[in-house]
């Protein structure tokens, strides 16, 4: 259960982003700006999504030729969480300088405003095609001020904004055939057909060619959560708010220079369905058999089965 080596959140082998701008006024001989940069690290990004498949199908099929396999997925009742842990360095300059016949002379002073982590962090229920998301807001100068009958606010924050779409479940159901003669299931009959669950608690009908009689094994392997949407905004904003309180009036403002990192596919694979540590249970979960009678049967030997082949889970923190 991990994230593809190099992967990261803001695309394959990123190691952060560095954004820096310069703002200058100048009047005459005098000159002041400010310069600032903003580093963010991808850091870590952590994943748990919890899901179950079931499985309906005839533990004896009656004849030879095209069957069918019904599976099913249903989303974990806010089970699910998605979030991230960022890294955030927003440094700056301001400075002021006098053009004189003698020289140049400026004034700088160097400042770190914030260097901190903003952590996110979203339950849900693994819904496909629904898109969950969340803000954390760090308050880098929160500023309160009242003079005489005017009241003023001034905070600059920096806010992490993560939103995660789940799209697709994927993966593949295997089938082999049992060789009486051997006592063993034979790799050279096994066959395999992609399921793609694309809405929630879909109902598939896989289609399955059971050309020999006699038992067939079959397991669902290498299931993925994919083909979905993360994205990722940071960026610092800025609130104002003017009141004068014994009048009733305020005027507020709130902007957000937030940077968008959007679009990416964050990939979240399912190993060993319902992994304990236990080597029979990941054995027993995600496999069941069928047995394909030769010939014709009573109607009254045929009979329905379903089972719940296992919970999908993942619970792991992913240092990207």
């Amino acid at each position: 259960s991990e994230v593809a080596t190099g992967q990261s959140v803001w695309g394959t082998l990123s190691t952060g982003y560095n954004y820096s701008d310069n703002y200058e006024y100048k009047a005459g001989p005098f000159v002041a700006g400010f310069n600032w940069e903003l580093e963010a690290d991808p850091g870590v990004v952590f994943g748990n999504v919890q899901g179950s498949i079931s499985a309906q199908y005839d533990k004896v099929m009656n004849g030879l030729g095209q069957q069918t396999i019904s599976l099913s997925y249903a989303g974990q009742n806010n089970e699910s969480q998605i979030g991230t842990n960022l890294g955030v360095k927003l440094t700056g300059n301001p400075y002021v300088g006098l053009t004189t016949p003698w020289g140049n002379l400026t004034a700088n002073l160097n400042g770190k405003f914030v260097d901190i982590d903003v952590n996110t962090k979203k339950d849900f229920t693994t819904g496909l095609d629904t898109t969950v998301s969340d803000t954390a807001r760090y308050n880098v100068l929160p500023f309160n001020a009242d003079v005489l009958i005017v009241s003023g606010d001034l905070n600059i924050y920096l806010d992490n904004d993560i939103s995660f779409t789940p799209e697709m479940i994927s993966g593949i159901m295997k089938y082999t055939h049992f060789d009486p003669g051997s006592g063993q299931f034979d790799p050279l009959s096994e066959k395999q057909v992609a399921v793609e669950f694309q809405t929630d608690a879909d109902l598939l009908d896989i289609p399955v060619d059971l050309d020999q009689p006699g038992l067939w094994e079959f397991s669902l392997e290498n299931f993925s959560l994919s083909e979905n949407t993360f994205n990722q905004k940071i960026g610092p904003g800025v609130f104002l708010a003017v009141g004068v309180p014994i009048l009733s009036a305020e005027f507020s403002a709130d902007v957000d220079f937030g940077i968008s990192f959007g679009g990416g596919d964050f990939q979240l694979d399912f190993l060993n369905h319902g992994d304990d540590g236990d080597p029979e249970t990941i054995d027993r979960l995600g496999r069941f058999c069928v047995y394909v009678a030769p010939v014709p049967l009573p109607g009254a030997l045929i009979f329905f089965g379903s089972g719940l082949l296992g919970l999908i889970g993942l619970k792991r923190r992913f240092r990207v």
